[in-house]
């Protein structure tokens, strides 16, 4: 599992943050927060956060298997 906080410590709302999570051609998909887009061939999932207030955070969350070999962070 993989998780990523992501917070708007700015002065302004935030919208259509996207949140890119690369990984290791060991790895396939299994679950994780949902909408999101899969690009299979670069190894990434895609997120899109439609709003994001001043001082909002949110967790993007994914789940993975591994096929065995070395898995190697992104």
């Amino acid at each position: 599992r993989i998780g990523v906080s992501v917070s708007n410590t700015g002065q302004v709302p935030m919208q259509n943050v996207e949140v890119v999570l690369a990984y290791s051609p060991s790895l396939t998909p299994s679950a994780g927060t949902t909408p999101f887009q899969s690009n299979v061939v670069q190894r990434q999932l895609i997120y899109t956060i439609p709003a994001l207030a001043v001082g909002q955070s949110l967790q993007v969350d994914a789940v993975f298997t591994c096929d065995g070999s070395e898995a190697t962070p992104q």
